[in-house]
């Protein structure tokens, strides 16, 4: 991706579609024409816009724009989820943007046939990704489902197949990798002290 590429920010147009939105109403995207957009800018540069309907499914981003009287023009920056990441959670923040805020507990949480297809697109790597910046973007609709959907892909699973589905390493595998880690070390601290060697070396013979 190119500098300027990184600064064009995602166009509105682009978030919301025809077609794939919850309801008629955020379908027809008329209501895009007077969406007051924000600038959220990811750690690599990357720029994508929110409209402020969408962003208040996200209590930490309305806070900022409430708390902190946040212009337009001054682009949020948010330093700990990847540009991937965020533009799926935008996206989905979008598409929801005329929908009402909805908490639900755990146990009660059925996931809407469009969220259900939205969340069917992510591997579990990136699943787990969207979790982890809905939870820090504190938006509990999405976090819900997206958890939901977790418990239902592990349900009937044993360990075993609980590992392999979402790649966790094994007891083995931890072991190989702290041991790959400390020889590792070990290797840098004995080509540090050999070059230490080689330098003292050096300097005793242009002393002489």
């Amino acid at each position: 991706m190119s500098t300027s590429d990184k600064d064009v920010p995602v166009a509105a147009a682009e978030i919301p579609s025809p077609g794939e939105t919850p309801d008629t109403k955020s379908a027809t995207g008329s209501d895009l024409d007077t969406e007051v957009f924000f600038e959220l800018k990811c750690l690599d540069g990357t720029r994508i816009r929110i409209g402020r309907s969408g962003a208040k499914h996200s209590k930490t981003l309305d806070s900022l724009i409430e708390l902190l009287r946040q212009s337009p023009e001054n682009p949020i920056p948010i330093d700990n989820i990847d540009s991937a990441t965020l533009k799926s959670i935008v996206h989905w923040c979008m598409v929801h943007r005329n929908g009402d805020l909805v908490e639900q507990e755990p146990h009660e949480v059925v996931i809407p046939d469009w969220d259900k297809t939205y969340l069917d697109q992510f591997n579990n790597k990136q699943l787990f990704k969207l979790i982890t910046a809905a939870h820090y973007l504190d938006i509990p609709e999405l976090l819900n489902y997206a958890c939901k959907h977790i418990a239902l892909k592990a349900k009937g699973l044993n360990p075993e197949e609980m590992r392999k589905l979402f790649a966790i390493p094994t007891d083995e595998e931890d072991e190989r990798t702290m041991r790959e880690m400390v020889a590792a070390a070990e290797k840098e601290k004995l080509d540090a002290a050999e070059k230490e060697k080689s330098n003292s070396s050096a300097d005793a013979k242009t002393s002489d």
